[in-house]
C-alpha cells in the first residue's frame, strides 16, 4: 500500500476481553509507550531543568504532535517502527515464490527493466513501485552475487536506491552475501573519547585506530557512505567501492570491537546537486521537496523516512555499528541557516519541524535496535536543546558537538 504524507488507513484493532493474550500485549505495549514517551509537552522533564524554555511551548506542542501523529500512522500501517525500518527487506532484491523480485518506489516514472551482465529483464509499473521478477533458473534462485546490474527506468541509466555494492562504473551495481560471522562484541564505554578516522582503505585503518587508542580514543567516526567527486553522500546504503569490499568493511567493525572501542557511522542528511537520487523517477520530488533552489529532503514524506530510517537500521543491526552521527544539522533544520536567530527567532520562526520530527526518528530506531548505541548531533544551533530523549523533551542524542 503506498501512503505518502498524512493518508493512511483506519486502523481498527480492538481488545475485546480482558483475558486475552492481545489484551496482555496491549497493556505491555501501553505501558513500554509511557516508559519511552511523554505525549503531554507540559510534564516535559526540559521545562522543569530549563523553565525559561516554556515561554516558547507552542514550538515543542507543534513539534511532538506531528511526531506523535507520525508514530500512530507507523504503528497503525506497519505494526512498529522497527518493522518500518526494515524497508531494505521489501526494497531492492528480494526471494520470493517465482524467483528474485526487484523493487523500487518511483511513482513518477512508468516503465522498467534491469541490464544483468548485458541481458536485459523488462519489469513493470506495479501502483507507485515498479518491480522486475528475475525467473529461477532449474527451480533455483539465480546467483548474482557479483554479477554487473544496471537499473533503466524511463530509457535512462540508474543505480537501485536500495544498492549495497557500487562500482567504478558510475551506473552499475552488485549483489554481495553479508555472510561475515563477527567474532567480538562492541564494548560497554562509560567515558567516550571520539576520534574521526579517515582513510583510503579499509586495511589501512587498523594501523591508525591501534595508535589512537594507544592515545585514549575509543569511538571512531567513519566516512564511508558511496560519495560523489565533491565528496558528497551519493547512496545510503552502499559503502564507497573506494575502501574496499563489505567484507572487509565488516571485519574493520570487528577489529574496533576486539580492541574493546566503538565504531559510529556519519550519516549526512543533506545532497548535492549531482547525487543519482535527485530526480530518480524522472520528477522533481520522488524524496525532495520541488521547487527548491538548492536539493531538500521532503521529510513529511512517508517513502523518505522508510528509505532513511531503513539505513539507519541497516547500518546498525546488520553491519554491527555502535552509533550514529548526523553532522551539519543546522543547514537541515533551519529554514535559514545563515542566520539562525536568537532563542525566539529560532524556536517560533526558523525551524524545519519536520525535519526535527525526522531526527527523533532517527536517534529513536537507533535505541530500539541497540540500547547502548549512541547517536550524536553535530552542527545544531548551540540554543536548541537536543540532547536528551525524546521522554526528556530532546530530539534523543546522547552527545551534540
Amino acid at each position: 500500500m503506498y501512503l505518502d504524507r498524512e493518508a493512511y488507513k483506519p486502523y481498527e484493532r480492538k481488545v475485546a476481553k480482558k483475558s486475552s493474550q492481545f489484551y496482555k500485549m496491549a497493556l505491555e505495549e501501553k505501558l513500554e509507550f509511557h516508559q519511552k514517551y511523554e505525549k503531554d509537552t507540559n510534564q516535559l522533564e526540559l521545562f522543569q531543568q530549563t523553565p525559561e524554555l516554556k515561554e516558547y511551548i507552542v514550538h515543542f506542542e507543534e513539534r511532538n504532535s506531528r511526531f506523535y501523529h507520525r508514530l500512530d500512522r507507523i504503528i497503525q500501517n506497519e505494526t512498529n517502527l522497527i518493522e518500518f525500518s526494515k524497508g531494505y527487506k521489501q526494497y531492492g532484491f528480494s526471494q520470493e515464490t517465482d524467483g528474485t523480485l526487484y523493487r523500487e518506489w518511483a511513482p513518477e516514472s512508468t516503465s522498467v527493466s534491469l541490464l544483468i551482465d548485458g541481458e536485459k529483464i523488462e519489469g513493470s509499473k506495479v501502483g507507485p513501485n515498479l518491480e522486475v521478477v528475475i525467473p529461477k533458473v532449474d527451480g533455483e534462485f539465480r546467483d548474482l552475487r557479483n554479477s554487473r546490474i544496471t537499473t533503466i527506468i524511463d530509457n535512462h541509466e540508474k543505480i537501485s536506491c536500495w544498492a549495497r555494492r557500487t562500482t567504478e562504473h558510475p551506473h552499475q551495481y552488485q549483489i554481495q552475501d553479508n555472510a561475515y560471522e563477527f567474532n567480538f562484541q562492541p564494548p560497554k564505554i562509560l567515558q567516550t573519547q571520539f576520534y574521526e578516522l579517515n582513510f583510503d582503505k579499509y586495511i589501512d585503518a587498523l594501523k591508525t585506530i591501534d595508535e589512537k587508542i594507544q592515545e585514549g580514543f575509543n569511538t571512531f567516526i567513519v566516512n564511508i557512505l558511496e560519495h560523489n567527486e565533491q565528496n558528497k553522500v551519493s547512496h545510503y546504503f552502499a559503502p564507497s567501492y573506494r575502501h574496499g569490499n563489505l567484507t572487509e568493511l565488516e571485519q574493520l567493525v570487528d577489529f574496533i570491537h576486539s580492541r574493546n572501542s566503538q565504531i559510529v557511522l556519519n550519516f549526512p542528511l543533506q545532497l548535492e546537486q549531482g547525487s543519482q537520487l535527485i530526480q530518480y523517477d524522472g520528477s522533481q520530488y520522488h524524496y525532495f521537496t520541488a521547487g527548491m533552489h538548492e536539493p531538500h529532503l521532503a521529510f513529511d514524506k512517508w517513502e523518505l523516512n522508510r528509505y532513511l530510517l531503513s539505513s539507519i537500521s541497516y547500518w546498525v543491526d546488520i553491519f554491527k555499528f555502535d552509533g550514529i552521527r548526523f553532522p551539519n544539522l543546522k543547514d537541515i533544520i533551519l529554514l535559514n541557516p545563515k542566520h539562525p536567530g536568537d532563542i525566539k527567532e529560532l524556536l517560533l520562526d526558523n525551524s524545519r519541524i519536520e525535519a526535527l520530527v525526522f531526527i527523533m526518528f532517527a536517534n529513536d530506531v537507533v535505541h530500539q535496535i541497540k540500547q547502548d548505541a549512541i547517536t550524536i548531533g553535530s552542527g545544531l544551533p548551540d540554543t536548541y536543546p537536543g540532547k536528551g530523549s525524546i521522554k526528556y523533551g530532546g530530539l534523543g542524542f546522547d552527545y551534540v558537538l
